[in-house]
């Protein structure tokens, strides 16, 4: 029991860490994509 309860807190917190690191990737993509084209502009 001990065991499964610490796996399900594994899994919760790799799921919020891996939709945190899509939302940063997400916004920096834009960033970078939003400066690239003021630049050629």
């Amino acid at each position: 029991m001990i065991t499964l309860a610490f796996s399900e807190e594994k899994d919760v917190y790799n799921n919020i860490y891996g939709i945190i690191m899509m939302l940063v990737l997400l916004i920096v993509s834009f960033i970078l994509g939003y400066s690239l084209g003021f630049e050629e502009e």
